[in-house]
């Protein structure tokens, strides 16, 4: 009879949905359901072909289509809590994370982006009246050149100006 969590889980560049069986002993093996689908786009790493979470409308659209889809299938197979739904991801799935709760802020309880910035174009912050009351935490690595703290603290700048609530953390 637990209404259990539910965590959607989206990879990052050059990985796919099985990160999320690394991902998940670091958070907890109990207690939630987490899913994860594969990113919108085929990408190449070096010389191995990968999936990334493009920031194009179609993959965008794409991306609210899974993320809603994702929510629902589980809630099929599932007790799940309807308000303990949480988006998070890692580099530019942490990035589509952040664009899709900031979208669709109704259903999720909370957002978390490890490695990626806020989303630029196409107006992410259209639903910031409904998003506002969103948590938001933010991650970033203390020497990272992919999203450096200059631009986490300009993505902090954003989302405090627009009365959103954000937790940061930095990792080595």
């Amino acid at each position: 009879k637990y209404a259990y969590p539910h965590l959607v889980w989206l990879h990052g560049s050059g990985d796919d949905q099985r990160q999320l069986k690394r991902v998940m002993p670091g958070i907890s093996l109990r207690n939630y359901v987490a899913v994860a689908p594969r990113g919108t786009s085929p990408c190449f790493v070096g010389d191995s072909a990968a999936f990334c979470w493009q920031q194009e409308e179609s993959d965008v659209i794409e991306a609210q289509f899974r993320l809603a889809d994702c929510i629902e299938q589980i809630q099929s197979r599932y007790n799940i809590h309807p308000e303990r739904v949480f988006v998070g991801g890692y580099a530019d799935g942490g990035t589509m994370a952040l664009r899709l709760a900031l979208r669709m802020p109704q259903l999720c309880a909370g957002v978390v982006s490890i490695g990626g910035a806020m989303p630029t174009g196409m107006a992410p912050l259209v639903n910031v009246e409904r998003a506002r009351g969103l948590p938001v935490l933010l991650m970033q690595g203390q020497s990272s050149t992919d999203y450096p703290s200059s631009q986490l603290c300009s993505d902090l700048r954003v989302l405090h100006a627009a009365g959103m609530s954000v937790a940061i953390r930095q990792y080595p």
